[in-house]
């Protein structure tokens, strides 16, 4: 498991992830032990801490697998959103294919996919703005798919109108050009099913995101990874849902208080970030209060901050 990586060019298994997949391992041992298949568990224990990171008591005599280290709290990188627009418009602009680049960071940014989930996307999977029921509204419906989303548990999202209309302009120009350039080398007789295509006119991996984005650093002196953009989706999400939350609390009269508030944000973040685990979600919470001012939607904050309308035309 040390050695296992996630993609071309991982540094291998993060901290959480080990815990985890050693917790697993260790619990299937102890089975065995259990059922008298084996006589002992190769896992190395350690005596669980006095509480964990919520205050919560730890059973007396209660061990834990000791592979690793505890795990400490871990500290999220995201942007400000004045940074991701220079990162954007001064760095991935200034590339080549420069609308593929700005649509994809977009498309990070606004529906909390993982890199590999946006990595994959198929030309399939992207909805067309002129479909009826979508009339009247500001986002677009889209799907995970399984074999696409950690886990293979595939789940809805959402894409602001704005952000869509960028990857399209990407799929109706520059996507058409390294397409007929591939086939023209014949590379391909009609091409692949990937959206997101590279100079050659071939899938688009993580390991090119991640040169993009690095040359992108270099070119405008903003820091940022895909990864960072899902992170900076959920801090922003989460302070505008608990903003909506309490005002909505307001005017029933009910108390400000967050632990008080019904519809909790930090379990419809979950649902959309596609956290198992919803200490997972809990650690935005420390970020939120960072951010200034409030919206009356989920996805109007980014509409209004990144994506301009006149992008695109009407």
């Amino acid at each position: 498991m040390r050695q296992a990586q996630p993609d071309q060019g991982g540094a291998g298994l993060a901290r959480s992830s080990w815990n985890t997949e050693l917790s697993a391992v260790s619990a299937f041992y102890n089975a065995a032990v259990e059922l008298g298949i084996v006589a002992k568990s190769p896992i190395r224990m350690r005596a669980a801490r006095t509480t964990n990171r919520f205050g919560d008591l730890a059973k007396p005599g209660a061990l834990v697998p000791a592979g690793r280290k505890p795990q400490t709290k871990r500290k999220i990188k995201w942007l400000r959103l004045d940074q991701y627009t220079k990162f954007r418009d001064e760095g991935l602009r200034k590339l080549r294919f420069p609308e593929r680049n700005a649509a994809f960071a977009d498309f990070m940014l606004v529906t909390e996919a993982r890199r590999a989930e946006g990595s994959a996307l198929r030309l399939s999977d992207v909805p067309e703005l002129r479909d009826p029921k979508f009339e009247g509204k500001r986002t677009v419906k889209w799907s995970v798919p399984d074999e696409d989303a950690k886990g293979g548990e595939g789940r809805d999202s959402w894409i602001s109108k704005l952000a869509l209309r960028r990857m399209i302009a990407y799929r109706d120009v520059e996507r058409d050009v390294q397409m007929a350039l591939a086939i023209e080398a014949g590379r391909y007789s009609k091409g692949p099913g990937a959206f997101w295509l590279n100079q050659n006119g071939e899938p688009m991996g993580m390991r090119g995101w991640n040169a993009v984005f690095a040359a992108a650093e270099e070119m405008c002196g903003v820091h940022c990874t895909p990864h960072m953009l899902r992170h900076t989706f959920a801090i922003y999400t989460l302070h505008n849902l608990v903003q909506i939350a309490m005002a909505e609390a307001a005017k029933s009269g009910v108390s400000h208080d967050y632990r008080k508030i019904t519809r909790d944000p930090c379990r419809e973040l979950q649902r959309l970030m596609g956290h198992v685990d919803w200490s997972t979600t809990l650690i935005y919470l420390d970020y939120i209060g960072d951010l200034d001012g409030h919206t009356d939607d989920r996805l109007d904050y980014f509409d209004r901050r990144i994506l301009l309308e006149a992008d695109y035309g009407r």
